[in-house]
């Protein structure tokens, strides 16, 4: 997959591509998911447009201090993972959050925001090994900065080129897929039944 496979990300669903995080966890339960943010549980809903208006209530209400965040189970590499899906939310690339979420397993987050400003985590039961921003690529952290980079430049990252690269929203759903064989869709997306819960941001 590369980041033309991901172009429809850009119009669905409706508004997600402005301002998301999307949180991939192996082996975990959404349960488990929303146990390990420290999440109060909140209602099942339907389809990611039923995440918007309480995301959007819930950032008025309290101003990003608490974030809703829906949680599903999807296949990837070596059975089930978690997905947890953020309209206008920041909890999957917070790494005070991210770093237990990710013990004894590997989570995997992206995320964009209305200024196109996003971060890009892969950790490993505890450890960040990869840390970057998109629309910066050529500038990567972590404990293993450059143990994919190959991986990012198939799936359509300029590793040469410092900000304004193009299309880094869909290389990132597929520098995801490449490291966790979930294949978003927007059938997924738009399908899935989430398990919500709101996380008060550290």
């Amino acid at each position: 997959m590369t980041a033309a496979d991901y172009a429809w990300f850009e119009d669905r669903p409706p508004g997600l591509s402005e301002s998301y995080c999307l949180t991939l966890a192996r082996g975990l339960t959404p349960a488990d998911f929303l146990d390990r943010l420290g999440a109060r549980a909140d209602a099942t809903r339907t389809g990611a447009e039923a995440l918007f208006e309480p995301s959007m209530d819930l950032w008025d209400a309290h101003d990003g201090r608490e974030l809703l965040i829906g949680v599903t189970e999807v296949s990837g590499h070596r059975g089930a993972w978690a997905l947890g899906l953020e309209f206008n939310g920041f909890l999957g690339i917070t790494p005070e959050l991210l770093v237990p979420l990710s013990a004894g397993t590997i989570t995997v987050s992206h995320s964009r925001d209305i200024e196109f400003v996003g971060g890009f985590y892969w950790a490993e039961d505890g450890v960040i090994r990869l840390y970057f921003e998109p629309m910066n690529a050529c500038y990567r952290e972590g404990s293993t900065p450059d143990a994919v980079a190959g991986v990012m430049r198939n799936a359509g990252f300029d590793l040469r080129v410092e900000g304004e690269a193009e299309h880094c929203t869909e290389a990132a759903l597929a520098l995801a897929e490449r490291l966790t064989g979930v294949r978003v869709t927007p059938e997924l997306l738009e399908e899935s039944t989430y398990h919500c819960g709101i996380v008060p941001v550290p």
